[in-house]
């Protein structure tokens, strides 16, 4: 984000946050709005996936609804478990009054959630920007983000009709074990922020500016499984942090407490992107292991847009695939894979522990090879 652009009234954002709610019964009691989110490829959400790895609302799910001159309502979901798309009915109105923020341009926006935002802002050059936060500590979900964790935003010119996208990305830790995990911490290696205040354009939502130098900004994310902890297995469970957009160059360090006092801590220097709208997979690690696996290599140098995914075989198998371009798969989770670049030439890098084998099928534009380190 080039650093010209930055953003006024920042006394009124903070203000927003403790702002209050009043009943407006009288007013608007029993309008009802209809809501889905979005059908993108990867993550696109917030409280709960489906085994698509795809958004659905819970029951009791609220958002925001606001417009210039109608003032910011409350609306909940009327739906159940799993749903994806459904009527929403209003249930409050907002006492503060954003009308002087808002943009002037007879808009609808709505938002997911309400415990995440902030209030209204606007870019230099007078882009209208919702201001929201991410919290630092978040309690665990099962395979899943935690509940309020994730700003969705849409817009429509009618006040009733909204399609949510997401504004934020997604990072994966899977673990296995037979410990019992009390909290699991997860920091860059170059510091860069992972919680706390940002900004994002209402008109363009992946033009988003983190104010580090404002309060509530950390270095590190935790996810907190409680007293009880959360039982591993040898089947791995999932953890799932909400970042904004973003790159680890230096890689992440990740420490893994347990409820008998012990810590797990592994560090990586790979580069880490994040990316909106996508689950950023990590390899599975066996908290147990005393010694490490010897780490596989596999190089495969090739032309063309898309490719068809290596498959590796072994017992106790573990790893990813580095597609070039800066995203990664776990190992044998795709079949094949479109490039996000441009670029002709790309190279696919394979890390595995325990592949005893490798096998290509339908990938074409191979130029070389390379398995001296498999």
């Amino acid at each position: 984000m080039r650093k010209s652009v930055i953003f006024l009234m920042l006394a009124t954002l903070f203000a927003a946050c403790t702002k209050d709610r009043t009943e407006d019964v009288a007013l608007t009691d029993g309008t009802k709005i209809y809501a889905t989110i979005a059908d993108m490829e990867g993550a696109d959400g917030r409280v709960q996936l489906n085994d698509k790895k795809q958004t659905v609302w819970n029951a009791g799910d609220q958002i925001y609804v606001h417009h210039q001159t109608e003032g910011l309502l409350t609306y909940q979901f009327d739906g159940k478990d799993g749903d994806r798309s459904g009527s929403f009915t209003y249930v409050a109105t907002d006492a503060y009054d954003f009308s002087t923020l808002f943009p002037a341009n007879n808009k609808y926006y709505a938002f997911y959630a309400p415990e995440s935002l902030c209030g209204w802002v606007r870019f230099t050059d007078g882009a209208p920007a919702v201001g929201a936060f991410i919290a630092q500590k978040v309690q665990y979900e099962p395979d899943s983000y935690a509940i309020g964790a994730n700003l969705m935003i849409a817009e429509s010119s009618v006040p009733d009709q909204f399609t949510f996208e997401n504004a934020l990305g997604y990072l994966r830790l899977s673990l296995k074990g037979t410990k019992k995990v009390k909290q699991v911490f997860v920091q860059g290696n170059s510091n860069e922020y992972m919680c706390g205040d940002y900004v994002v354009d209402l008109t363009n939502i992946d033009r988003q500016l983190w104010y580090g130098q404002m309060v509530g900004v950390g270095y590190y994310q935790v996810i907190d499984c409680g007293e009880a902890g959360v039982q591993l297995s040898q089947t791995p469970t999932d953890f799932y942090y909400v970042l904004p957009p973003m790159s680890f160059n230096a890689g992440i360090s990740i420490q893994v407490d347990f409820t008998d006092g012990t810590s797990y801590v592994k560090s990586t220097n790979k580069v880490i992107p994040i990316a909106r709208n996508t689950i950023q997979p990590m390899a599975v690690l066996d908290v147990n292991a005393q010694e490490e696996d010897p780490v596989q290599f596999i190089f495969i140098y090739h032309t063309g847009s898309v490719v068809s995914a290596p498959y590796l075989e072994g017992v106790g198998l573990d790893g990813i695939i580095m597609w070039g371009d800066g995203n990664t798969s776990l190992l044998n989770e795709v079949t094949s894979y479109s490039y996000q670049d441009d670029e002709q030439m790309h190279t696919v890098a394979v890390e595995s522990v325990n592949a005893t084998s490798m096998s290509l099928k339908d990938f074409t534009g191979i130029t070389k090879i390379d398995l001296s380190n498999f």
